[in-house]
């Protein structure tokens, strides 16, 4: 994998998720999107995303919501 593109790489967990979703809404081509996987999966797979999500300091609606919209820019 390449390394992280400053503008990602210093984000919070979701929101590298969300910066990485903008940059395949401007990508043309199916295996080009598919690419962007190699970036994603990393990061849904750490242990920092976990905890944003299993974190009590967070309302738990909140949290919810906010995997909610991840989850339906992901289906779009």
């Amino acid at each position: 994998m390449t390394s992280t593109p400053q503008f990602i790489a210093e984000a919070a967990p979701d929101e590298k998720v969300d910066r990485i979703l903008f940059v395949e809404d401007n990508i043309i081509g199916a295996e080009n999107k598919r690419q962007l996987s190699n970036y994603i999966l990393p990061v849904l797979n750490s242990a920092t995303f976990e905890n944003i999500f299993q974190s009590a300091k967070v309302p738990l609606v909140q949290r919810l919501q906010r995997l909610a919209q991840l989850q339906s820019r992901v289906r779009r």
